[in-house]
């Protein structure tokens, strides 16, 4: 039982380690922390139009094949991102992402399948940004861009027949962003 849990669930260690990734890449969480308001931007209400953010990602994989093989796990990474967005100005912003883990599972031989799993992306959106200076702000930025995928799956097991999958892809992105500002701050 207490194997399960070790490998169902995450150490205190790495809790305590993504708490502190949240804690850096969403300041506005914490806005209210004497360390985290600049007096500059907030006495100006002038602040920089630009967001840069870079976070965990976490999610769960699951494969089924049309042979039978089915194979599943967690999957961890990276996501980055800059956005530039300013009141009736062009809107740029840009997207990352590495995530990798292992898949384990079983075909349809009841032969049992691990593998190295990894996502890779990019992705730059360029639009305009429509904002209004009244109560809430409202923000409506509409954006079209262009992203690249890759996708890789390596057996490992069983030895004897090694199989790699690479999938990859460029994509069309047609958005928007919206945003409404409840407080001064946010």
């Amino acid at each position: 039982m207490k194997r399960f849990l070790a490998k169902r669930f995450l150490s205190m260690t790495t809790f305590i380690r993504l708490m502190i990734i949240l804690f850096v890449a969403f300041p506005p969480l914490f806005s209210e922390l004497p360390f985290y308001q600049d007096s500059k931007c907030i006495q100006n209400k002038k602040c920089p139009g630009f967001q840069l953010y870079v976070g965990p990602e976490i999610y769960h994989v699951q494969r089924k094949r049309e042979g039978g093989a089915k194979q599943e796990g967690m999957i961890y990474g990276v996501h980055a991102g800059y956005d530039r967005i300013e009141r009736y100005k062009f809107y740029f912003g840009f997207d990352a992402l590495y995530a990798k883990g292992v898949l384990n599972g079983k075909n349809k031989a009841d032969i049992c399948l691990k593998s190295n799993f990894s996502d890779t992306y990019t992705e730059g959106r360029l639009g305009y940004t429509l904002q209004s200076k009244c109560r809430w702000k409202p923000l409506f930025t509409p954006y079209v861009g262009l992203g690249y995928f890759i996708e890789k799956n390596n057996f490992t097991e069983p030895r004897e027949t090694p199989i790699h999958f690479k999938t990859t892809y460029l994509y069309a992105a047609v958005g928007f962003l919206s945003q409404l500002s409840l407080t001064d701050r946010l």
